[in-house]
């Protein structure tokens, strides 16, 4: 049978006070509505049609080609919202999934055990429902046999104590069978408090025609949250930081302190990694087995080979090898390509450069723009001069280099494999291989020469 999700974020989000439609909300590494269409593919959904409106144009900008779109004209309801869809859907005669733009927590299992109860039922609507109390979500009424009579909406309603106290709500997935949905939106209208016209007032009209609404309510009511305004986004993505976490731990990677620990969904961790307190990891991160990473460390877009530590630093975009060893207090920024067993030390900080095995950089230094070959040892102090207020310039350093304290290398400039650079030189030429490179002034006593101007300083005054 057919399969296709339409996915209903055209509204305005008036609560979220915001200049970006609520849908391109970052949440957890993410826009909002990406973790809908994830799961929508993930349940087998392949054909996605995302209804937009307000600010749709952001939306197309951020997903281009990857999803289909249709307008909504008529803002004023989510029955006009799936209606929107009825000319691109014309000869689709299957199963529609209609999930609202904002629930964001109901996995791809739920989905797909929706699909099944709807295909077992012989069902013409199967919706999502919850026992939440005390919320604005429509409120569910069930037959004795079970099928939904009717979904009421209490916004603007008085209602009565047996309706108001129903704990049973809709979450906002459906399934409709296609295209018999479509003639029943057009039937939808608005009398009703808020004037809109309903998608909820679908499934009574089906029920009183004699069609099979069937409903199926989940274990955990939390994963019927979802995001009305910006206390909403901070509670899901708690909520969903939690289930990241208890998926890592499931998977054999140590938290040892998941409230103080931020793990993005995009992250990949093998197991066998130790997070410590206070670490962030976002984006396209890797991290392959044995690392430790933390506490205070903050990671994202790179990746981590076996055996690393990574200690109170700060990491983007870079890619680091097996069994290095990173801070405290280092920073890698975009571009850094580390071999195996590499050392960045206290304060170093390295920039699109790349230092191959067994590199070490201990101590307060700067490398950017630069080749670090196998073994070489780079002193305290010392820094690459890569930028000559027009461009970036290379510095070459070949393997097994001793590169002394305090040495600034003015690029472009090479030094040959094997040579030693003698603390506190400035090298601006090339350094032959095993040659030994001193740049420096020549060191100049004069004796007594302090006594003589304290002695001046003290009877002037």
């Amino acid at each position: 049978m057919e399969k296709a999700a339409v996915i209903l974020t055209a509204g305005k989000s008036t609560r979220m006070k915001t200049a970006i439609p609520k849908a391109l909300h970052p949440l957890m590494g993410k826009p909002l509505i990406s973790h809908i269409i994830d799961n929508c593919r993930s349940a087998g959904f392949k054909r996605v049609i995302l209804v937009i409106g307000h600010k749709g144009e952001m939306i197309r900008e951020a997903f281009g080609d990857q999803v289909e779109y249709v307008v909504q004209e008529n803002l004023k309801g989510t029955a006009l919202a799936l209606l929107s869809a009825k000319e691109a859907l014309k000869d689709f005669h299957g199963v529609i999934l209609c999930i609202y733009g904002d629930v964001s927590l109901v996995p791809p299992q739920i989905i797909e055990d929706m699909w099944e109860h709807h295909i077992r039922t012989n069902a013409q609507c199967t919706l999502l429902t919850a026992d939440l109390p005390s919320t604005i979500y429509g409120k569910i009424i069930r037959d004795e046999e079970g099928k939904v009579k009717e979904i009421i909406e209490p916004r603007g309603l008085d209602l009565p104590p047996e309706i108001e106290n129903i704990r049973e709500i809709n979450v906002g997935v459906y399934l409709f069978n296609a295209p018999l949905v479509f003639d029943y939106l057009e039937k939808i209208g608005c009398d009703n408090p808020q004037k809109e016209h309903y998608l909820t007032d679908v499934v009574g009209l089906l029920y009183k025609d004699g069609y099979n609404t069937q409903a199926i309510k989940l274990a955990h009511s939390w994963m019927a949250r979802g995001i009305n305004d910006r206390r909403d986004l901070v509670e899901v993505s708690r909520i969903m930081r939690e289930k990241i976490i208890e998926r890592f731990l499931e998977e054999g990677v140590t938290v040892e302190d998941p409230q103080s620990t931020y793990i993005e969904a995009t992250v990949e961790i093998e197991n066998d990694v130790i997070i410590r307190p206070f670490t962030f990891i976002k984006g396209k991160t890797k991290i392959a087995r044995g690392c430790e990473i933390g506490p205070f460390a903050y990671i994202e877009d790179s990746e981590i080979e076996e055996g690393t530590k990574v200690t109170a630093s700060f990491i983007r975009e870079a890619k680091i090898g097996k069994n290095c060893r990173i801070g405290p207090f280092a920073q890698l920024r975009p571009g850094t390509v580390l071999g195996d067993e590499v050392g960045i030390g206290d304060f170093v900080e390295v920039k699109n450069s790349v230092l191959e095995k067994g590199v070490k950089a201990m101590h307060l230094a700067y490398i950017g723009d630069a080749f670090v070959g196998e073994g070489t040892n780079i002193g305290a102090g010392t820094i690459t001069c890569n930028f000559d207020g027009v461009r970036k310039n290379k510095t070459y350093i070949g393997k097994n280099v001793f590169v002394g304290s305090d040495t600034i290398f003015i690029a472009p400039v090479e030094v040959g494999e094997g040579a030693y650079i003698a603390a506190g030189s400035v090298i601006n030429q090339y350094v032959p291989p095993y040659a030994l490179a001193i740049a420096r002034g020549r060191q100049v006593n004069k004796e007594d020469w302090a006594k003589k101007k304290r002695f001046k300083k003290e009877n002037e005054g």
